[in-house]
């Protein structure tokens, strides 16, 4: 019996040993409690109606915590110190002057700058002045910091909120059936104003910026008034490509496989050496970054395809598409008149374009309506 109960124990220990890697160890810290709606604005019934209908927050107030923590595994914020420095400019050698204008020149640096003591646009302050000479200027400057793809992003002014609600509205949400909103979106996206992403040791400054689980969308104040045509273009393809690309594509590619699309090519000879001079009569656009090199695996080249396809029609309107182009050779940078029978000598662009369309269709997506927006 002792041995009974002995061999029963050490299969017991054994089995929770070899569960260990399975056992769930429960945070401690609490997810915060999103406060909703937000305010009683016109705006907030506006977004208070897309969450009962798709299910996501569109939050204008927000922690630091809810706009930078991602997922849980990293914190995304960038910072930046604001920091000084002083240069010297030999004059008439890397220094023009013209009155009270000084003109920097040389193999690093270029810049206007005015004698005496000013504030640039973007708010730093500088004193340029003459010694002997030399052209002598103390100047602020900004150094960002943070991880790789980190951003930052600061809360909107709420009187402009509900025209950052209706552009987003009108250039995305709009264009989507309710049911993909709500099976594919994050929970919440975050308006704000000053956004910039920080990569490769430099900011560069963004309209919508979306990592892991993070959605965050700018012109939260009055630039959202003086926005361009191209502004709201540029901010519209970024949008849609996160969601098509990145978001769906798993869902895309499933629902097109099961079409003729990958049929269409042969994509053997499209990796083959040289091919791009006869991407168009292979139907491949190869567009943008989604090109097809040599060598390529197949189904990279397959992907890369669908990708180029995909990215081809949210930036290019239908007009566009099949206007008259200049000559018939290929350019990975410029769709325009893809579509026309002189570039698309055999049909097979049009043909896997309409094929597109039609099974993208089939999941409540007129591409084509998207690319059309803002042209």
């Amino acid at each position: 019996m002792k041995y009974k109960l002995f061999y029963i124990l050490l299969i017991a220990l054994a089995w929770v040993g070899c569960n260990d890697e399975d056992a769930l160890t429960p945070t401690l810290e609490s997810e915060p409690v999103i406060q909703f709606p937000q305010g009683d604005h016109d705006y907030d019934a506006r977004i208070g109606d897309w969450y009962t209908r798709c299910g996501f927050y569109i939050l204008y107030k927000y922690t630091p915590r809810e706009l930078y923590f991602n997922m849980g595994q990293s914190w995304m914020e960038m910072t930046t110190d604001t920091l000084s420095r002083t240069e010297k400019y030999k004059i008439d050698e890397e220094a023009f002057v013209d009155g009270d204008n000084v003109f920097i020149y040389t193999e690093t640096v270029s810049g206007n700058y005015l004698l005496g003591e000013h504030e640039t646009d973007a708010g730093f302050r500088y004193m340029a002045k003459i010694e002997g000479d030399y052209v002598v200027i103390d100047e602020e400057y900004v150094e960002n910091k943070g991880r790789e793809s980190s951003f930052k992003m600061d809360m909107p002014d709420e009187a402009y909120v509900g025209k950052q609600v209706a552009w987003l509205e009108e250039m995305f949400l709009n264009l989507y059936q309710d049911s993909v909103l709500r099976a594919n979106l994050p929970l919440k996206l975050m308006l704000g104003k000053s956004l910039y992403k920080y990569s490769r040791g430099a900011s560069e400054k963004l309209s919508f910026y979306s990592v892991s689980n993070i959605f965050a969308l700018s012109h939260g104040d009055s630039s959202i008034d003086n926005m361009t045509m191209e502004e709201k273009r540029v901010g519209k393809e970024d949008l849609h490509k996160w969601f098509l690309i990145e978001k769906l594509y798993d869902k895309i590619v499933a629902v097109v496989k099961s079409s003729e699309f990958f049929h269409v090519t042969d994509y053997e000879e499209a990796v083959a050496w040289g091919a791009s001079n006869k991407f168009y009569s292979l139907g491949v656009v190869g567009y943008d970054k989604y090109n097809i090199g040599w060598n390529f695996p197949v189904e990279t080249a397959k992907n890369n395809d669908l990708k180029g396809y995909i990215a081809m029609v949210i930036d290019y309107s239908s007009d566009e598409l099949n206007a008259v182009p200049n000559d018939g050779r290929y350019n990975r940078y410029d769709c325009t008149g893809v579509l026309d029978p002189l570039k698309d000598v055999n049909g097979l662009v049009k043909k896997k374009y309409e094929i597109l369309l039609k099974e993208l269709k089939k999941m409540g997506i007129d591409l084509q309506k998207i690319g059309n927006l803002y042209h």
